[in-house]
């Protein structure tokens, strides 16, 4: 016949031999493997966050971690982190320098034009940067990325609507990488700043400008200007 001690897991106890909990070794092996799973699958996410990560990781990782452990990261997406500000930034962009070749920053609310001249500064192979909803994004910003950034592929300024047409009008404004951009809902943006980077950025191929003050004229003159140039003013 089965003794309560017995069936609530313990073995007989021997003479002198403290007994052996049962359940209690079931719950420390259950421990130690919850343990090592969670480990292993937080190496997995670094392993897979080697060259690209998000912000995700930047929930359980300071900057500084995930840099100090993969210094090669090429991509960065850290859209919609509205706590983020330019401390953060700064220290993003001094440890990425120039391996950084992706960035997302979209909805950032709280950086500033500051954040901006240190990406440039520090991140000069950037080919791929988003912008989007950032109300403090200013003419200066741009001039800065282009004087700074010769590699930019892809520009996404959506909604950023400090920007005027004296963005592209500086002397010496070129971009000659750069066959994406985004000014759509860049109120300030008129013709002139459309005709400035259809001449400016010669390999550009798409140029979204919806919600932005544009002639009839002034759309067929960009595209007589780069006949490779698709210009969208659609309503999204």
């Amino acid at each position: 016949m089965e003794t309560d001690e017995e069936i609530d897991g313990d073995l007989p106890n021997e003479k002198g031999k403290r007994p052996f909990d049962i359940k209690a070794k079931y719950r420390k092996i259950m421990r130690t493997m919850t343990k090592a799973k969670e480990e292993e699958a937080f190496r997995d996410e670094i392993v897979a966050f080697k060259y690209s990560t998000d912000m995700s990781i930047l929930r359980r990782c300071t900057p500084e971690e995930v840099w100090h452990a993969h210094p090669m990261i090429q991509s960065l997406n850290i859209a919609g982190c509205h706590a983020i500000t330019d401390i953060g930034i700064s220290r993003l962009a001094t440890q990425s320098r120039e391996h950084l070749v992706q960035l997302n920053v979209s909805g950032c609310i709280k950086i500033t034009p500051e954040s901006i001249a240190i990406i440039a500064s520090h991140c000069r192979q950037l080919k791929r940067l988003n912008l989007s909803n950032i109300k403090s994004i200013d003419d200066e910003c741009i001039r800065v990325l282009w004087r700074n950034c010769p590699q930019m592929e892809k520009l996404c300024l959506k909604e950023c609507d400090q920007l005027t047409d004296a963005a592209f009008k500086a002397l010496g404004f070129v971009w000659p990488k750069l066959d994406h951009l985004d000014l759509t809902y860049c109120s300030k943006v008129g013709d002139a700043g459309m005709l400035q980077v259809a001449t400016y950025c010669p390999v550009l191929r798409m140029l979204r400008m919806t919600g932005c003050k544009l002639s009839l004229p002034c759309l067929r003159r960009a595209t007589t200007i780069n006949d490779q140039l698709h210009i969208n003013i659609e309503q999204e």
